[in-house]
């Protein structure tokens, strides 16, 4: 990784629009608008020069690091939070169901560029489809939680790099689309708790990263299905 000794400050922008709310008991909402506006980004971009060890007889490629471009990034993002048993049981008060949805849809591009090639391409590390959603029940002293995350793919560099075929580092190219569930659950006694859970429920294989650095460089995996178990005294 090569970084521009010129680098400047990135300078910029952000307009929110939304509304919040509650509807009774049941519901309770936060829908919001945005858009965030980008001057003189930092980020990567992949460079080609001669490389010195064949005589420069051949190019080699290599990240750079440098002010790539103006960006713009618009996105909406929803939060809707639902208490099931308002509507299955309204009167009663043992125990609670609760649902949330949280939904961000983001369109980011990249504008004015002095660097080929970066005009238009996405910005790197911005999924364009962020969901997340769970239920959580609660009934005296027991807890139950499920979890469900979904990002879409999305760019690990500005150049758009797509790593087909897949370069040896593994650093440039695409960080594919992945879903996490996670389940945990707790029993509180009254100076006494225990808590479990099962993190990556569907023991998936995904990553989050490409790293050019420290642990990298290449793909950075991402923890397969896990257990915890753990005990609490509230003194």
């Amino acid at each position: 990784l090569s970084v521009d000794e010129n680098l400047t400050d990135e300078t910029g922008y952000n307009v929110d629009i939304g509304a919040r709310g509650v509807w009774g008991q049941l519901m309770s909402y936060d829908i919001s608008g945005f858009y965030l506006g980008y001057n003189n980004r930092i980020g990567t971009v992949l460079r080609t020069e001669p490389d010195p060890r064949f005589n420069n007889l051949i190019n080699r490629t290599f990240r750079y690091r440098t002010n790539i471009a103006d960006a713009g990034i618009v996105g909406l993002e929803s939060l809707v939070e639902l208490n099931i048993h308002k509507l299955i049981a309204p009167a009663q008060d043992k125990w609670q169901l609760a649902f949330f949805n949280n939904l961000a849809i983001i369109r980011s591009e990249y504008l004015q560029s002095g660097e080929p090639g970066i005009e238009g391409n996405q910005v790197e590390l911005v999924p364009r489809v962020s969901y997340r959603t769970g239920l959580t029940y609660r009934g005296g002293p027991l807890q139950l939680s499920v979890q469900y995350t979904y990002l879409s793919q999305q760019f690990s560099d500005a150049s758009n790099a797509d790593s087909t075929p897949p370069v040896p580092t593994a650093v440039e190219g695409i960080i594919p689309a992945y879903f996490v569930a996670d389940f945990s659950a707790r029993y509180a006694l009254s100076k006494i708790y225990f808590e479990s859970g099962i993190n990556n429920l569907t023991n998936n294989m995904y990553f989050t990263r490409r790293a050019a650095g420290y642990p990298g460089p290449g793909i950075i995996p991402s923890d397969g299905r896990s257990f915890y178990f753990s005990v609490g005294i509230k003194l």
